[in-house]
């Protein structure tokens, strides 16, 4: 008995810790695993083109969604917040990375591919 309660317990635990499959989830390699055939971004202008972790950098384009937690921006292989969103401009948190060039990219809900991608230089920390 107190075997198949530890089991009816795991598999209840389990299937709390499940993600709904209806909520996008956008991470560093992919994009939105519920694509609805929305088109890729693209980017055209980042400004500035260098800085400091979390610095703020805006970038220029065209097809973000207008809700910023519908953009994904990454940077090399770490993810930007992004604080502000138009449909051809983003405003975005640099993440924590110094002395290296990145390759900038963004997704957006409803798309299954990445934006072209623009250089991005972290300054060095002292």
């Amino acid at each position: 008995m107190k075997l198949f309660l530890g089991s009816l317990l795991v598999a209840g635990l389990l299937t709390l810790g499940c993600e709904d499959n209806n909520q996008p989830i956008l991470g560093v390699d992919d994009t939105d695993p519920n694509p609805t055939g929305g088109p890729a971004s693209s980017i055209t202008v980042l400004s500035p083109t260098e800085g400091f972790l979390k610095d703020v950098v805006v970038i220029q384009g065209s097809g973000f969604n207008t809700t910023p937690g519908y953009n994904l921006v990454r940077f090399g292989n770490k993810v930007g917040t992004v604080t502000a969103a138009t449909a051809t401009e983003l405003t975005v948190q640099t993440p924590n990375l110094a002395d290296v060039t990145v390759m900038v990219q963004v997704a957006v809900k409803g798309s299954e591919v990445w934006s072209n991608e623009l250089p991005f230089t972290f300054k060095p920390t002292l």
